[in-house]
């Protein structure tokens, strides 16, 4: 590899830290606002699980993925994924 290959891998590589950061700081505010949702559906005597809503959401996901030419059972894998972990927040 040359030094300018080796130097342009090392710049790419800081963007996608970069955005990797930015990725989990998104998943943090996904997860506290369904934290939210979960305080009032238990205020409001409603179950946390909502199942029409995580089709939904896992719909919308699919369609983003295809708007934007990725693998849509991937998408749907990472969307399943926050699903879940929000569920798992929502509960505690």
């Amino acid at each position: 590899m040359t030094n300018m290959t080796k130097l342009k891998t090392a710049e790419l590589r800081k963007a996608i830290d970069r955005l990797d950061s930015r990725l989990t700081g998104l998943i943090q505010k996904r997860i506290e606002l369904a934290v939210k949702i979960g305080r009032l559906k238990k205020e409001n005597g409603k179950p946390i699980e909502d199942r029409k809503r995580e089709k939904q959401v896992l719909r919308n996901w699919e369609s983003r993925a295809v708007k934007h030419g990725l693998d849509k059972r991937m998408v749907k894998k990472i969307a399943r994924l926050l699903v879940g972990a929000a569920k798992t927040k929502e509960q505690s």
